[in-house]
């Protein structure tokens, strides 16, 4: 039986907007945790790639260490999803979201 994993991606996902307005252009965060659903034990050397909503096309990844952490910097505003994926586990991918500067 595969085992399926699940991403708690910094409480279900973090994503932060570092800028405070709109034309300073400063990037975004994203950063999280992958864990195995049924041992509930971090994941290490899982693929993380960050992807534009609009067309999938790959943005920037990284592969999470032995405390199944990753974190993803520079990230331009825009509307995102982010997959997780390990030989031996089913893909599994985020819902999109956005990061955007915020607006004081």
């Amino acid at each position: 039986m595969r085992v399926r994993i699940y991403c708690l991606v910094q409480c279900l996902l973090v994503v932060l907007a570092l800028s405070a307005d709109a034309q300073d252009g400063n990037p975004g965060k994203v950063s999280g945790s992958v864990i195995n659903r049924s041992t509930r034990k971090p994941v290490e050397f899982v693929n993380v790639v960050l992807r534009k909503a609009n067309d999938s096309t790959i943005v920037t990844g990284t592969v999470t260490d032995k405390l199944g952490k990753f974190e993803l910097t520079d990230v331009s505003s825009g509307e995102y999803f982010v997959t997780f994926s390990l030989i031996g586990y089913k893909e599994k991918s985020t819902t999109s979201f956005l990061i955007d500067s915020l607006h004081r």
